[in-house]
């Protein structure tokens, strides 16, 4: 089948020897083939940072692989901050509404397909925007209280709040 579709295993033997671009040819192929030109390598990796002649170690890999370590520090941080009470606050058990003993749960019922509830926790809860909103019905349960206040104030000194 090769010998049919004219198939060859090495691509410089489709150009002839006597072409003036041979030699080139046949050297860009051999670096494409064993990928092994360690300069190109080098160069593809820092081609955005220059390296100094006296041959110093370049910043930005360093500065990056810090990155990556306070990246991995603060994600294990956010984990265990999620388990702190004030952003997830345990509701307890009433008469009727109990805690599953187990973290999956299915319902079945007959001539309906069985539902299966699986418990994930705070897996999926974004830290920031659950401060952001504590912090927001904070600042409307004072602001509701100040209004409170000064209803009855009004109510006292006036008789009445409607004008």
């Amino acid at each position: 089948m090769e010998r049919l579709l004219g198939a060859t295993t090495h691509r410089a033997t489709n150009m002839q020897r006597d072409d003036p671009r041979f030699d080139v040819h046949e050297a860009d192929i051999l670096e494409q083939d064993e990928n092994r030109d360690a300069s190109r390598q080098r160069y593809q990796r820092l081609y955005w940072e220059s390296v100094a002649e006296n041959g110093a170690e370049p910043i930005v890999p360093g500065s990056l692989e810090h990155a990556h370590e306070k990246a991995l520090q603060y994600a294990k941080r956010t984990e265990e901050f999620k388990a702190h009470p004030e952003l997830m606050p345990r509701v307890p058990d009433t008469e009727f509404m109990t805690r599953p003993s187990s973290k999956i749960v299915r319902l079945e019922r007959e001539g309906r397909p069985s539902l299966e509830f699986v418990d994930v926790g705070s897996k999926f809860m974004d830290i920031n925007d659950r401060i952001r909103r504590i912090a927001a019905s904070g600042r409307r349960a004072k602001h509701r209280q100040t209004v409170k206040v000064a209803k009855k104030q009004f109510s006292r000194s006036s008789g009445s709040f409607s004008s």
